[in-house]
């Protein structure tokens, strides 16, 4: 079976030891952000805040624009289809490969969709209504830098430019396109808090964009989006970002290594990455081969990178782990490879 997403652990009934398949950082979450969700449990007896108030004010706050700039969401693909819902029958432009709910947000919603390499993206997207980019990319980890994107909006003014930037402070290096939004109001932003600080089952995303459009998307949120412990959760890590932050360097330095070992392998070639994830093309057997082989034999879960758009059935794609269980992993490529 070929799910869409990683880190579905309930999928499978063989003990997962190690989980590969996942963006999430691999630092564990925070023991102060749990000890104080725990202290705050009684907040889930009263209704929450309708409109996330608190942490919409923090993340004006945090990122120096005014607050009707900001829409909080329940993680980010509320936020995919949200957009899509409010240019719903447009012409949208998907860069691939890339996360698969942007194409299904449009599909949802009736647009027209053209696709483009990553490997080939153009300044002139005039025919286009919107284009949707992960940057820092999923799968691949390509980054574009910000300038690049201003040259997009400025040269595309009646364009729409949907910029998912949920991995951005788990790539070393990269610079994010917030500092744009008061000049280019065909950008949009998309933003995760849960990726970064290992709590992806708390589901908090954000759109920072033009405040015409966050009005226009406010017509389509439901009441209650985002749940009272998650409100929570996110005015912590705001209140504690830095102390909170996923040492990068640490995580990078994980991540290049385990690059480099797998790429003395003959069996496979990895895409090389600046992120904790990188996608990897096996030379031997299939996605679903390797994935059941290492689930079954090793307890080890990977990301069957097929259902990619642009990436066939010998795509994997693999976020570092800490070094005791990337040795297991390189271990177990080793006796698949025998």
């Amino acid at each position: 079976m070929i799910y869409g997403h990683g880190n579905e652990l309930s999928l499978y009934d063989s003990e997962i030891i190690a989980d590969f398949s996942s963006n999430v950082s691999f630092e564990p979450v925070s023991p102060e952000l749990m000890k104080y969700l725990s202290d705050k449990l009684l907040c889930i007896t009263h209704y929450p805040e309708p409109d996330a108030r608190s942490l919409v004010w923090k993340l004006a706050q945090h990122h120096g624009v005014t607050e009707e700039n900001v829409l909080v969401t329940n993680g980010s693909c509320e936020a995919f289809y949200l957009l899509a819902r409010l240019f719903q029958g447009k012409h949208s432009c998907i860069s691939i490969p890339s996360f698969s709910e942007y194409e299904d947000a449009c599909k949802v919603n009736n647009h027209k969709i053209s696709f483009i390499d990553n490997k080939n993206l153009k300044t002139d997207f005039s025919r286009h209504d919107i284009v949707w980019l992960g940057n820092p990319n999923n799968p691949d980890g390509k980054t574009i830098p910000k300038e690049t994107i201003k040259q997009y909006c400025q040269s595309n003014p009646h364009v729409y430019f949907i910029i998912d930037e949920a991995y951005a402070e788990l790539c070393a290096g990269f610079e994010s396109s917030l500092a744009l939004i008061k000049e280019c109001k065909n950008l949009i932003i998309i933003r995760s808090l849960t990726k970064t600080f290992s709590v992806p089952g708390i589901r908090l995303g954000y759109i920072v964009t033009d405040q015409m459009v966050i009005q226009n998307l406010k017509k389509y949120i439901i009441p209650w989006n985002i749940n009272a412990l998650a409100i929570k959760a996110g005015n912590y890590i705001l209140d504690n970002y830095n102390s909170l932050l996923p040492d990068i360097n640490k995580i990078l330095h994980h991540s290049i290594e385990l690059q480099a070992l797998l790429n003395e392998l003959k069996s496979l070639e990895v895409k090389s990455s600046k992120c904790n994830f990188f996608l990897v093309h096996l030379l031997k057997g299939t996605s679903r081969q390797l994935k059941q082989y290492l689930i079954t034999k090793k307890g080890i879960l990977i990301r069957d990178a097929s259902n990619f758009r642009g990436l066939d059935n010998t795509w994997i794609r693999m976020a570092t782990q800490k070094t005791v269980y990337n040795n297991l992993l390189l271990q177990s490529l080793v006796e698949w490879t025998a």
